[in-house]
């Protein structure tokens, strides 16, 4: 893990799931013995009063996205009274050449990046896309639809939206495609290239990812291919506002915890990966004994989901079938939401650390509180 640098600091977290808007929502529902309806959609929610524009149209993932980026900034104190982004120096000020003047702060927008990780992206728009140009032609294709299909297309209306203009980027990578964002965000933070970071996952449950799963469920993937017990499929985006220390001592930010290191999605050793084995056929053998002394049967594709998911911290370690819920893209970051939610409580100094494996390939993130 990439200690190195400057610290990097998160200060605030937006979230929509099913259970509502904000950690909090996140977090209670957990906690609930109240079970969701598989798959499950977040609610709906009028744009209106999170976002400074209004749209004509927005895919469902980039709707998602953009709600939770306006909570975080919200939160994190970067937006002033019209939801828009607050600009220390105006582009007027700023020299000929674009550049800030000698002494001056730079423009806000100009030191936030942004970075998202999202499995399946804008599914719905391209689908749509898609259906069009098979059935009228090219010649009546949408550019409407067209440019709301492309998997970066949540990140660019965020960026558009408020403004943004240091680097962001999209990464697709599964489940651990929100953890490759978090590192590829600390990455820049250390080296000073921005101060601040919207980073985070979405996903949304589209027309064609609902058709592919099996009686609303989704078989969780384990190492060697594995398919271990299905989980519920959940919509979701969690977006954080991380920040260089210096920058969020300096802007008197409120500090949720550092994250003390971040690992991108690696491949586990040969030996871990006999290991990971070894223990899912183990799960499953026992979830087996369970089900036949319950007088259950196991059926295929069909899981049980378990009631509650608290003091779990969303699974450090998950084998297949033991997390309930799966959110694809966002899974990573919704881990790393109720890691932080954990670490509220708990004494300065201590640390959770965020684990995700998908396959032969895992991910970690270390958060320490301040």
């Amino acid at each position: 893990m990439d200690t190195s640098g400057d610290s990097v600091i998160v200060t605030s977290v937006g979230a929509i799931t099913p259970w509502g808007l904000g950690l909090e929502a996140l977090l209670d529902g957990l906690a609930s013995e109240e079970e969701l309806p598989s798959p499950a959609k977040c609610p709906k929610v009028d744009l209106g009063q999170y976002l400074p524009s209004e749209k004509t149209y927005l895919d469902r993932c980039s709707e998602l996205a953009l709600v939770a980026a306006a909570l975080a900034l919200r939160e994190g104190g970067l937006l002033d009274e019209n939801r828009l982004l607050r600009l220390p120096l105006s582009r007027r000020e700023k020299g000929s050449g674009g550049e800030a003047a000698a002494g001056e702060t730079p423009a806000l927008a100009d030191r936030i990046g942004l970075g998202l990780g999202t499995a399946y992206g804008c599914l719905d728009s391209m689908y749509a896309n898609t259906q069009r140009v098979q059935t009228k032609g090219a010649r009546l294709a949408s550019p409407l639809l067209f440019m709301h299909s492309f998997v970066n297309a949540p990140a660019s209306l965020i960026a558009i939206e408020w403004g943004i203009r240091a680097p962001g980027a999209t990464f697709t990578d599964g489940g651990l495609s929100a953890a490759s964002a978090l590192y590829w965000a600390c990455d820049l933070l250390r080296r000073g290239t921005v101060d601040a970071m919207l980073v985070g996952g979405v996903e949304a449950l589209s027309e064609p990812l609902v058709r592919s799963m099996v009686g609303g469920r989704w078989p969780v993937e384990g190492s060697g291919g594995d398919r271990g017990l299905a989980a519920c499929p959940i919509e979701a985006a969690a977006v954080f506002l991380l920040e260089r220390a210096e920058f969020a001592h300096t802007r008197g930010a409120s500090v949720l915890a550092e994250l003390a290191a971040v690992s991108p999605p690696t491949a586990l050793t040969k030996e871990r990966q006999a290991e990971q084995r070894r223990a899912e056929h183990e799960v499953a053998r026992l979830q087996e004994i369970e089900q036949a002394q319950q007088g259950v049967a196991a059926l295929e594709g069909s899981v049980t989901a378990s009631p509650s998911l608290a003091g779990q911290g969303w699974r450090a370690q998950r084998a297949p079938g033991e997390s309930p819920y799966y959110a694809f893209g966002a899974q990573f970051a919704l881990r790393v939401a109720v890691a932080l939610g954990e670490l509220r409580n708990q004494p300065a100094g201590a640390e959770v650390l965020v684990e995700e494996r998908e396959g032969f390939r895992k991910a970690k993130a270390l958060l320490r509180k301040p």
